[in-house]
């Protein structure tokens, strides 16, 4: 695990306040002759020591200006202790044009005391009004040997702290290190930030021993906990780290850090092989953060799939679906997988066919080319399936898939997947032998089914028609006649519909074969679709009879399906009873919109019935239904026409 680190240390200081502004500090007088002629340079030395600046800088350049300021009597040194009390104070008053007059007078002034102690007051002055860069070089040449120790103690803070925020840490930590052994005003902070640079770059020993100094202080315990908590995990004491994630969660005061927290204790539970446990925490950490690190949305999909929880799985995964390493390769083997067990194959061949264009894992590479192969062969993608197998083939001559690859890749070169072309070249052969008849079978299937898929309907009757007149093989004899069912419902030719369906279910033999070639050539959806067809020739007790063999016939979200059909047939035949019946079983079956459309049924019968109570019941748990139920508009208006019929107006 990588941790968010300095990137929202930075970031995230202005959760920090200031701790402290620069403190007022004690005037040091720099010793000059007593004049007692000079009252006004002594008036000025009283106010700027009481902090009346501005009367400071009158006195200071009364003093200056009046004529008893440039007798050869007076001192230099006088004249140096004037202009520093007026330019110091200019800039503790923020007057216009002080910074300039407090560089002037550096650069005039020959006292090396004052020049320094201008330029601790200058760098102050940047510094409160976060001018931290031009500060530091002003900290520097001030030095400190006209300081006193509270000063000096206060400029080293000031100095680390500009360094640390220009990302200068290499400057910034001796100075931190050293503040924080000092009992003063910044000792906390001095702590504080020593250990973010220690934290910074790895020394956790030194930034769990600095953060647990202040861990309890006010201004920190929304935040150092956090890090203790952290530390703990990077040095390697997982439970430790997981107990104390843990107690800051539970505790009533919520962290500043509380969403990271949470993805703390995710990841040492995720570790633990917990992953319901740290699912919870996942999921917290991903409704509340803006943005989620790729490896933590890895682990939060790959807790998913191992609950067994496919379709969140595939949420998470899909979203790696563009990272190229070997985390986007293992999560879009996953991904693929996870379309397997939900019955997607064609989005398990895009999964697979991802993961197979990365060479980061080769035994994932291999095994992704194997099965993006098969399953582009088996949805039909048979140049696509042709390509992936010679990869296969080619990167892994000794693969262990060598045999299953070279038998799949034998049978596309016979068909050669390209069905337009097959078929023209079939037409100009005999077709007397049974491997002719079998192949012209096969290749006008196909090429029937690639014109069904471009939406040219009147070709692919045409072509399934062919094929079924050369009936080699029983398989695409079933599938062929499922398709001109099917198309012939899309037609509205319903016996033709039921006719070719019927043909579909006398010539299965081998269901497992038949499903290979058409996954949705099945027993349940040829009964679906006369089921359908005999609905539209308002034939229902037939309809409800097919819709019956449908249920029998398969599993799956289908058979909900069909035993609402079978309910709507007998509805019609007014078989009000059993109809109820078959709502109330996709009402107890089913979790989706088909359960409240059973409810929506199932209340006008109990108002056929004059069960009014029950049915208002009914409608009414279709209205609060959490989500909307798509049916909420019908189940409101047959309320009010419930209440109409009680006039209830």
């Amino acid at each position: 695990m990588k941790l968010q680190k300095l990137s929202f240390i930075i970031r995230r200081l202005t959760f920090v306040v200031l701790l402290m502004s620069p403190a007022t500090h004690l005037y040091a007088q720099v010793h000059a002759p007593f004049q007692h002629r000079a009252q006004s340079l002594i008036l000025a030395e009283e106010q700027y020591r009481e902090g009346h600046y501005r009367l400071a800088v009158q006195s200071a350049e009364r003093f200056l200006q009046s004529p008893e300021g440039h007798t050869p009597a007076v001192l230099s040194s006088e004249i140096d202790k004037a202009a520093w009390h007026r330019a110091v104070s200019l800039l503790k008053t923020n007057t216009p044009g002080c910074e300039d007059t407090a560089r002037r007078f550096i650069r005039s002034t020959a006292n090396p005391a004052y020049k320094q102690r201008t330029s601790i007051a200058l760098a102050r002055y940047y510094f409160v009004h976060n001018r931290l860069a031009e500060a530091i070089p002003l900290y520097e040449s001030a030095g400190i040997a006209n300081l006193n120790n509270h000063e000096i103690a206060d400029a080293k803070f000031e100095l680390a702290y500009c360094y640390f925020n220009v990302r200068q840490f290499d400057k910034a930590e001796p100075l931190f290190a050293t503040i924080r052994e000092v009992q003063g005003a910044y000792y906390n902070a001095g702590n504080y930030y020593h250990g973010l640079l220690s934290y910074n770059k790895g020394d956790y020993k030194n930034a769990l021993n600095s953060f647990k100094r202040i861990a309890r202080l006010p201004e920190y315990k929304t935040v150092v906990p956090y890090y203790i908590a952290e530390l703990y995990y990077f040095t390697g004491d997982r439970d430790k780290a997981l107990s104390e994630a843990l107690k800051l969660i539970k505790q009533p005061e919520k962290l500043y850090y509380d969403n990271e927290l949470h993805l703390l204790a995710a990841q040492c539970l995720f570790e633990q092989e917990a992953y319901s446990e740290a699912l919870k925490y996942f999921e917290h950490y991903y409704e509340h953060t803006d943005r989620i690190r790729k490896e933590e949305l890895y682990e939060m999909a790959f807790c998913y799939y191992r609950l067994n929880e496919y379709a969140k799985a595939i949420d998470k995964f899909k979203q790696l679906s563009n990272t190229q390493d070997a985390l986007g390769q293992t999560a879009m083997y996953l991904l693929g997988d996870c379309y397997l067990k939900t019955g997607d194959k064609n989005s398990a061949r895009n999964a697979f066919a991802i993961c197979a264009g990365m060479e980061f894992n080769p035994g994932q590479q291999e095994a992704a080319l194997m099965l993006a192969g098969k399953l582009a062969h088996e949805t039909g993608y048979h140049d696509e399936a042709a390509v992936h197998i010679r990869a296969l083939l080619g990167l892994y001559p000794n693969s262990s898939y060598k045999a299953e690859a070279k038998t799949l890749f034998a049978n596309l070169l016979a068909k050669t997947n390209n069905y337009e072309a097959a078929y023209r070249n079939l037409e100009d052969i005999d077709l007397n032998t049974a491997q002719a008849r079998q192949t012209y079978q096969k290749v006008a299937y196909g090429y029937a089914i690639q014109q069904l898929q471009s939406g040219d309907i009147q070709q692919a009757l045409l072509l399934l028609g062919k094929s079924l007149q050369y009936p080699a093989d029983d398989a695409y004899r079933a599938v062929a006649a499922f398709w001109m069912g099917e198309i012939a419902y899309r037609m509205q030719q319903y016996d033709s519909a039921i006719a070719y369906a019927s043909l579909f279910l006398d010539h299965i033999r081998d269901e497992r074969r038949i499903i290979h070639l058409s996954p949705l050539a099945t027993r349940q959806n040829a009964y679906m679709t006369m089921g359908y067809a005999a609905l539209k020739q308002e034939q229902f007790d037939q309809a409800q009879a097919w819709f019956q063999q449908a249920q029998a016939a398969g599993g799956g979200s289908m058979t909900v399906i069909a035993t609402l059909r079978e309910a709507d047939a007998a509805f019609m035949r007014r078989q009000f009873v059993q109809a109820a019946v078959l709502y109330d079983k996709v009402i107890a079956i089913s979790k989706t919109s088909d359960a409240d459309y059973a409810r929506l049924q199932k209340s006008i019968l109990l108002g056929l019935q004059n069960k009014t109570a029950e049915k208002r019941d009914l409608l009414r748990t279709i209205i609060n239904a959490e989500p909307a139920s798509p049916y909420q508009p019908d189940a409101r208006y047959e309320l009010a026409l419930t209440f109409l019929e009680e006039n209830k107006h």
